[in-house]
């Protein structure tokens, strides 16, 4: 029977039971302590081992840059190599290509495929060359802790060992890297585009063969090449006119750089239409006008990216309407794009203007600021954006805009 007095006994008789409970688990832990510690301790000692085993049968690093229309194929790799995938936009590319080195010692081989050009390579959203190497010294110096001694960089780029500026490029890199270096005088990919994978120019002594074998080499299409542009006129060898038009020739993918020009490009009448895979990479102080009566830039087709650029006093006219009939629309007065793909990273829109034949009046212009990076598509979607400034035969769709990212990158359209 429950009693007042059972009753009461009983939180007494609770605590003296968890208190040997308490007691038998403290006498527990202290006698297997020294073989639960030890056990842990080989574990991670284990996994330890495991990741530097891991990382010691490395000995090459492949970097490729994705701004390469068909990069996919250089992903590719044997058990001793490891694959570094940079964006096409990605900055800071040669710092993120230190820490990733950072993983490894006495590293055989290095290579960098990207587009090349005498004296340069672009390693994500970075040019490389003679003026910019200055930037990286430290970099390039903390690149031979993980290097071994005579370790070899391949560098898979057109032309970048061409030249004066291509050999000094190459000897200022031996210089600060301690390594034996490795890259092409010509057109380097597809030899159906006049291309091989020769790497002519060494300084030093090369141990290391190609990355990939002659199959996987043999499914690029395309050259890595660069065309630089050196001059704000709007003619002649040098100007973007000029580089645009390179750039269609072949049907493979090119890098136009703008880097090394400040300034504005005032255009005499529209640019050519692109019609290939192209990059056009500037500096943030590129501004390309269309002098209040050219459209600038026509996208007919292809993947085309535009980087750190200012699209200035573009204009449209559409055509006068005939026997009394209504005229025509202007559209895309800045960027038209008739089929392809088009990404803006940093693309600052001012002042562009689509205005309609007889009888139509002028489109008006979209006070709008899009802070994102921004992909934008040629699409079967109605949706039209700022007609005035960004145009499309099938309309436009905006994908990948975050309206509550508040940096100050991706489009801009004033």
């Amino acid at each position: 029977m429950l009693t007042l007095k059972s009753i009461a006994f009983l939180p007494k008789f609770i605590h003296q039971f968890w208190a040997q409970w308490a007691v038998i688990l403290l006498c527990f832990y202290l006698f297997f302590n020294p073989w639960i510690s030890t056990k842990i301790d080989r574990f991670q000692s284990h996994a330890k081992n495991e990741s530097f085993l891991n990382s010691s049968k490395i000995t090459e690093l492949i970097v490729v840059d994705a701004a390469i229309v068909n990069h996919k194929i250089f992903q590719f790799s044997n058990s001793h190599q490891a694959i570094l995938l940079l964006n096409a936009d990605q900055e800071n590319a040669v710092s993120t290509v230190t820490q990733a080195l950072a993983n490894y010692t006495n590293l055989n081989a290095l290579h960098l495929i990207g587009h090349g050009e005498e004296g340069s390579l672009q390693i994500g959203a970075e040019i490389v060359s003679l003026q910019t190497l200055d930037r990286y010294t430290d970099q390039f110096k903390q690149w031979r802790e993980h290097l071994a001694q005579n370790a070899d960089i391949l560098i898979y780029g057109c032309n970048t060992a061409s030249g004066i500026q291509g050999r000094i490029f190459l000897h200022q890199l031996h210089e600060l890297t301690q390594a034996d270096i490795q890259a092409s005088d010509d057109l380097t990919g597809s030899l159906d585009l006049g291309g091989d994978w020769d790497l002519e120019v060494a300084i030093g002594q090369i141990e290391t063969s190609l990355a990939f074998t002659p199959d996987i080499l043999a499914k690029y299409n395309g050259v890595l090449k660069q065309i630089h542009v050196t001059t704000t006129q709007d003619a002649g060898k040098g100007s973007l006119r000029w580089a645009i038009e390179q750039a269609n020739q072949t049907p493979e993918d090119d890098l136009i750089d703008l880097e090394n020009i400040n300034g504005t490009i005032f255009l005499d009448s529209s640019l050519p239409k692109i019609a290939s895979n192209l990059l056009i990479h500037g500096n943030g102080k590129n501004q390309i006008s269309g002098n209040h009566a050219h459209r600038i830039l026509y996208i007919d087709r292809g993947d085309v990216t535009l980087r750190d650029l200012t699209i200035a006093n573009g204009l449209d006219q559409g055509n006068d309407g005939q026997n009394g009939a209504g005229g025509a629309a202007g559209m895309g007065g800045g960027l038209f794009i008739g089929s392809g793909t088009v990404i803006l990273t940093n693309v600052h829109f001012i002042n562009d203007q689509a205005i309609g034949g007889s009888s139509t009046p002028p489109t008006a212009i979209d006070q709008a600021n899009h802070y994102a990076n921004t992909t934008i598509q040629s699409s079967r979607q109605k949706l039209v954006v700022n007609r005035g400034a960004i145009g499309s035969i099938n309309g436009i769709s905006l994908a990948n805009l975050d309206p509550f990212n508040q940096e100050p990158t991706g489009v801009k359209i004033d």
